[in-house]
Formats: C-alpha cells, structure tokens, sequence
C-alpha cells in the first residue's frame, strides 16, 4: 500500500493524515511517513515446470553473456592487432590505409551487431554488465584511430576490467543455476 500522503482524500479520512488508525499485523510504522500495510508472499507461476523452465532461461542468458564477452573480447584482440601494425602510423602507405579501412569497417559493423544483440538484455543485470563492457569499445577504437596511444591504453585497461566483471557475473549466475538444479 503507499504511504498516506500518497492516498486520495476520501482514504485519508478513513486511514489518517499518517496512517496513524490502520492497525493490525501487516502495519508497519515508515517514520515521518507514517503506517504502511507491507506483505511478502513468494509464488511460482508456470505449474509444475516452472522451476526447471527458469533454469533453462538462466542457462540461455548466461551462454549469451559468455558468447556476448568473448565477442567483446574478439574486438579488442582485433584492435590490439591493429595497434601493433601501426596501420594508421604513415599514411602514405596505402596498403596499410587500405587495411585500416577495411578493419574500421568491420569493427564498427561488429560494435553495431553487438549492441543490438545486448539491447535484448535491456532492464537486466547482464545488459547492464555487458553494455559497459561493450561500452569501453568506443574510446578504445577512437584513440586508436586519433594515435592516442596513452587514452588507447587507458581505456582498453577499462575495458579489462570490465570484461572481468562479465566473467563474475557469468560465474555467479553458473552458481545460481547450479543451486537451482
């Protein structure tokens, strides 16, 4: 129920300015706010499946995580190598140009698709955890491309440790899945 100064009118003349006339054992007092009913009931829906039909979405989410970081950390192998060629270092070498192109592009399309895939996990934990992750990408690709090597450095350490909470939350979703089992 909320608190009473969020009641109409009619239901704070039943209830009081606070709350202060409910009674009973489900009333708890919230402080300068007033009395409150609060009740907790835990249910399973979805019959008798229900439980192992969780277990099976947790599953899924979690293997798309897994999938989900090692592709973020496929991007970051792939910059790490452009790094090293220094592709980017004399611009009259075309070949090097060329091959700079080519990786911009396909890393950027490779951002995109992966955005799109953690979108689905909006609202979640593992979007959050994977969209920071997948958040450090940017930078990194813009300081690589600007010769940034100090902010290319930074945020690919960023993005490390950020990969590292993905693999926690992998690992700690496994240990829900398991007790569940």
């Amino acid at each position: 129920m909320p608190v009473a100064p969020f009641q109409t009118e009619s239901v704070r003349k039943e209830i009081g300015k606070r709350a202060e006339r409910l009674k009973g054992p489900l009333v708890e007092n919230v402080g300068p706010l007033g009395n409150v009913v609060n009740a907790h009931r835990t249910f399973i829906v979805g019959g008798n499946d229900a439980i192992q039909n969780q277990v099976r979405r947790l599953e899924e989410e979690v293997e798309d995580c897994r999938r989900i970081g090692d592709e973020i950390k496929n991007l970051v192998a792939k910059m790490e190598i452009a790094k090293r060629k220094q592709l980017l270092d004399d611009t009259n070498n075309l070949d090097h140009l060329r091959e700079w192109g080519e990786f911009a592009r396909q890393s950027r399309s490779d951002q995109d698709t992966l955005l799109a895939t953690i979108d689905r996990f909006k609202g979640r934990p593992a979007g959050l955890v994977l969209g920071i992750a997948w958040g450090d990408l940017v930078p990194m690709f813009s300081a690589l491309r600007a010769g940034h090597k100090e902010e290319y450095d930074s945020a690919k350490a960023e993005c490390d440790k950020d990969l590292k909470e993905v693999d926690a939350y992998v690992s700690e979703r496994l240990r829900q899945i398991a007790a569940n089992k």
